[in-house]
């Protein structure tokens, strides 16, 4: 199975070479590959988020919520594809880190909405990401402490 992953950073990273760890063929989408800030990763696993979906069957999306729509977006069409929301939707208020969406509809509906016929399935990571080592070690998403959703029967 190949799985796309837009985003490297803590939650991206951690998830793909977990993934890699345990034999999935693992491909991080970045808006720039050559940032040396992604120098860890495997050379030839990093490419464009829009060439990096193309051939996966997999999708997450693990981008900080203030990037998700124009990431997603990005991506082209994910019609048929299973995807994967790691992301908090939270944002700077004037009392600090808070949620910005969630209280008339949910991120995981947001993300459907941007990816029209795609598979959304919404996991929570904890804000104490990557510190709980139930989850570091995890090769997941989630967690006993994270609720999935999603719009597939």
């Amino acid at each position: 199975m190949r799985i796309a992953i837009i985003g490297a950073g803590s939650v991206g990273a951690t998830l793909g070479r977990a993934w890699i760890e345990r034999g999935e063929d693992v491909i991080w989408g970045l808006r720039n590959p050559a940032d040396p800030k992604h120098a860890a990763l495997p050379k030839d696993r990093v490419k464009a988020p829009a060439e990096a979906v193309k051939g996966a069957d997999v999708v997450v999306i693990a981008t900080p919520w203030s990037a998700a729509e124009a990431a997603v977006k990005s991506l082209g069409s994910l019609a048929g594809k299973t995807v994967i929301d790691c992301m908090n939707p939270l944002g700077m208020g004037p009392d600090g880190l808070q949620l910005v969406l969630g209280f008339n509809t949910s991120a995981g509906e947001q993300v459907a909405h941007w990816a029209p016929g795609a598979f959304v399935s919404t996991r929570r990571v904890p804000a104490t990401w990557p510190r709980r080592p139930t989850i570091r070690s995890s090769p997941s998403c989630w967690s006993p402490a994270t609720m999935p959703a999603g719009n597939r029967e």
